[in-house]
């Protein structure tokens, strides 16, 4: 049902509209990275945009996509704790740039795996951090609304992640090795 709405209220609600498909895409992939199947993650998405839909009067839109990564997080873990189990997560962060030799496709799909099973490894917390910054380009700022704290904090924490995966990465690497 579409209700009739003067010129300028048509033009925020589509600018909204806009907006929250925007950031409904971005979580989406996030969640598929964090290892959430793709059935899941359109359902996180969408009690996601339900929230956003019963509290839009209440949020500020200039924290909107922080907030809506904290819900649709928080619901992950909940998934998580309902399922307990471990999921794939699906890491594409090395892309072919070029053409490639089959000695170079062997490598890299050898990195992503070590990858993988590094971050299958990690602390949840800084799992989710890392896909935060380095997948979903959030700012230091955003991570820390997202996980209602400061950005120094978020600092220290993404030192921590970053730690916690090189010692990781290096076990994986000296296990294949």
């Amino acid at each position: 049902m579409r209700v009739l709405l003067r010129k300028e209220e048509r033009y925020e609600v589509d600018s909204l509209d806009d907006v929250l498909k925007e950031k409904a895409t971005s979580i989406f992939r996030y969640l598929r990275k964090m290892g959430v199947s793709h059935d899941d993650a359109q359902d996180v998405v969408q009690d996601t945009l339900c929230k956003v839909i019963l509290l839009l009067h209440e949020l500020d839109r200039d924290r909107l996509g922080p907030w809506m990564f904290r819900v649709a997080y928080n619901q992950y873990i909940d998934l998580v704790r309902k399922r307990k189990r471990r999921a794939e997560i699906p890491i594409e962060t090395l892309e072919f740039i070029s053409k490639r030799s089959l000695e170079d496709e062997v490598l890299n799909h050898e990195c992503k795996e070590d990858i993988q099973a590094t971050m299958e490894q990690m602390n949840p917390k800084y799992k989710h951090m890392l896909i935060l910054k380095y997948e979903c380009d959030f700012s230091y700022k955003e991570m820390a609304e997202v996980f209602s704290t400061t950005e120094e904090v978020v600092k220290m924490s993404l030192y921590r992640a970053r730690q916690q995966f090189q010692q990781l990465y290096r076990r994986v690497q000296h296990e294949h090795g």
